[in-house]
C-alpha cells in the first residue's frame, strides 16, 4: 500500500546576495522546513557585471568588473558556508548552492529550479528598482509554484493556522487559497475578506458561495467585508490580518496587467513591498 502523501515535503529559498544580504526569507524557510521535516534548498542568487566595451578603457572596465564579480562571489560563497553549518545546527536536511551570472539568467535559472520544490520562499524587494522584484516576478511567472514573501517584523512561524484570503473573485483567489490548505494541513481558520468600492471586483455572492465551500471542507471560513473609502486595498487586507491574528494573506498576484500594476502600483507590489504579514502568492 502506497503511503500517505506528504504536503510539504520541499521547500526552496531565493536569496539575492547584496552589500547586506537580508536573512528574513532564510529564517522563515528554515523554521518551516524544520517543523515541517522538508527538504531545503536555498539558492544564493550572485549578479554578476560584465564591462562595457571601451577602445580607450576596456583593460581597465574589465579589471573593475572582474574584481567585482570575484568579491561578490567570494561573499556568496562565505554566506552559502555559514548557512550549511546552521541548518545542519537546526537538524535540517538541505542544501545551500550559489548560482552566478547576469541577473536575468541566472534568476530565470534559479526559477526554474524553484519548479522541483512545494514553496519557494522570498524577501520583500526594495522597489521597483531593486533586482530582488525580478527574482521575485521570475518566481511568480515561471516557477509555477506558490511564492511566500517573508515579512522582515513578523517573527518566523513555523506552521499556518490562520489564513487571510483577499477575495476578488478571481480564479487566482481560489488557486491561492488551495494551495494554502494544500500546504499547511494543521491549518484551522480562513477568513475571506472582500473589498467593496473598487471596480471591477465580484464581491458578496461569490464569496459567500465559496466561504460556505471552504466550510464544508471542515475548517472555519468566516467572509468579511471591507469598505474601500480612502484606504487602498493592500493596506485594507494588511491591517485586517494583523487585527485578526492571521499567519499569512493569501491572494493571487497580479489583478491587472503586470506592466500596469509595476508602473502605476497595485495591490500586489504594494503589499510585496512593505506588508507586515507574510505574503502568499499565486500567479
Amino acid at each position: 500500500m502506497p503511503g500517505k502523501l506528504r504536503s510539504l515535503v520541499d521547500i526552496g529559498c531565493l536569496v539575492r546576495v547584496a552589500e547586506e544580504t537580508p536573512r528574513v526569507a532564510i529564517s522563515q524557510a528554515m523554521a518551516l522546513a524544520r517543523m515541517h521535516e522538508a527538504h531545503l534548498v536555498i539558492s544564493l542568487v550572485v549578479q554578476t557585471f560584465s564591462a562595457p566595451y571601451s577602445p580607450l578603457w576596456s583593460g581597465v572596465g574589465a579589471g573593475v568588473a572582474n574584481d567585482l564579480n570575484k568579491n561578490a562571489i567570494a561573499e556568496a560563497e562565505s554566506l552559502a558556508e555559514s548557512l550549511r553549518a546552521e541548518i545542519g545546527v537546526a537538524g535540517i536536511v538541505g542544501e545551500v548552492e550559489v548560482l552566478s551570472g547576469p541577473l536575468a539568467d541566472v534568476t530565470c535559472a534559479a526559477a526554474d529550479a524553484a519548479r522541483a520544490v512545494d514553496l519557494v520562499v522570498l524577501d520583500q524587494p526594495l522597489g521597483l528598482l531593486d533586482s530582488a522584484e525580478m527574482l521575485l516576478e521570475e518566481a511568480l511567472f515561471r516557477s509555477g509554484r506558490p511564492v511566500l514573501v517573508a515579512s522582515p517584523v513578523q517573527p518566523a512561524f513555523e506552521t499556518v493556522r490562520k489564513v487571510l484570503l483577499g477575495w476578488d473573485g478571481s480564479a487566482h483567489a481560489v488557486r491561492a487559497c488551495a494551495e494554502a490548505m494544500a500546504l499547511f494541513p494543521a491549518l484551522e481558520e480562513i477568513e475571506v475578506v472582500a473589498i467593496s468600492g473598487e471596480k471591477k471586483r465580484v464581491v458578496s455572492r461569490p464569496a459567500e458561495s465559496y466561504t460556505r465551500h471552504l466550510a464544508r471542507k471542515g475548517v472555519k471560513a468566516t467572509l468579511t467585508e471591507l469598505a474601500l473609502g480612502g484606504a487602498s486595498v493592500g493596506a485594507l487586507l494588511d491591517a485586517r490580518a494583523q487585527a485578526s491574528g492571521a499567519d499569512i494573506i493569501a491572494m493571487g498576484a497580479f489583478g491587472q496587467s503586470r506592466l500596469r500594476e509595476f508602473l502605476l502600483g497595485g495591490t500586489t507590489v504594494e503589499l510585496t513591498e512593505g506588508a507586515q504579514t507574510a505574503l502568499l502568492l499565486v500567479y
